[in-house]
C-alpha cells in the first residue's frame, strides 16, 4: 500500500515504528542524536536528535535572516514558535 491510499491507522502505526527505531538508535549512540533519515513530527526530542548542540547557533541565524519565519516547516529551527491550527493555518504558539 502506498502512502496516498493508506488509512490514518496505518500511518499512525508506521509513525510509531519509526519513533521506536529512533529510540533504539538514541540508546545505541548516547549524545549522538537519533536522526536516521526519517524525521517524525511528534518526536519530543527533535531539537537534540535532529540538530544537537548546533540548535542555539542555528536559531540565532534563523532569527537574523528570517525574523518573520517566512520559511517554516514542522521540525525546522525555530518552528516551535508557531503551530498549525485545526485547519492547517500557521499561528503563533
Amino acid at each position: 500500500m502506498n502512502s496516498e491510499s493508506a488509512t490514518w491507522d496505518t500511518l499512525a502505526t508506521d509513525l510509531a515504528v519509526v519513533n521506536s527505531w529512533q529510540d533504539r538508535l538514541r540508546d545505541l549512540t548516547p549524545d549522538g542524536g537519533a536522526y536516521a533519515s526519517e524525521a517524525t513530527f511528534d518526536n519530543p526530542r527533535w531539537k537534540t536528535d535532529y540538530y544537537g548542540d548546533n540548535y542555539p547557533r542555528l536559531l540565532s541565524i534563523k532569527q537574523r535572516y528570517d525574523p518573520g519565519f517566512v520559511l517554516w516547516n514542522q521540525l525546522g529551527v525555530g518552528s516551535d514558535a508557531y503551530k498549525l491550527d485545526e485547519q492547517g493555518r500557521l499561528c503563533a504558539a
